[in-house]
């Protein structure tokens, strides 16, 4: 039926609200958008970590070292850098001095993308729009140094 708004006559009834999904990824292969070619590496002490986003969605990256947290999460500027290489150094690193890190140890490091931005549904408490990609995990043994 037509609806005049102009004389407040309308129930919210009278609309119907179609939700949409759309995919996070940057190609058809990663629709979830997971961190692509993830890479751990040790120099002087500490793991570094190289990955590409794949991710249309995210407002940034956490790392984890066996399931857990270990370093605030990475921000980045752009949610739209699909195939960008990123190689975070200083806070994002794990230094070998951290607990439990001691040479001959295999690690499971993983990254994955989030955003901050969660959208919520009045009527739907259960319909969230946050985001988190899957993780993308690299094993990785410590290794001794000399300096």
């Amino acid at each position: 039926r037509d609806i005049d708004v102009t004389d407040n006559s309308w129930d919210a009834k009278d609309f119907t609200l179609e939700l949409a999904q759309t995919t996070c990824g940057c190609a058809s292969a990663n629709e979830n958008g997971a961190p692509a070619n993830f890479t751990v590496t040790q120099h002087l002490g500490r793991i570094f970590f190289s990955f590409e986003d794949a991710s249309q969605c995210e407002s940034g990256f956490v790392f984890q070292r066996d399931g857990a947290s270990f370093t605030s999460a990475y921000d980045v500027t752009s949610g739209q850098a699909c195939g960008r290489q990123h190689r975070p150094e200083n806070f994002y690193d794990d230094v070998l001095a951290s607990e439990g890190l001691v040479v001959g140890n295999v690690h499971e490091y993983c990254v994955y993308a989030y955003s901050r931005n969660t959208i919520s549904w009045a009527q739907e408490e259960d319909l969230s729009a946050s985001y988190e990609s899957d993780p993308t995990c690299a094993t990785y043994r410590i290794q001794w140094e000399a300096k």
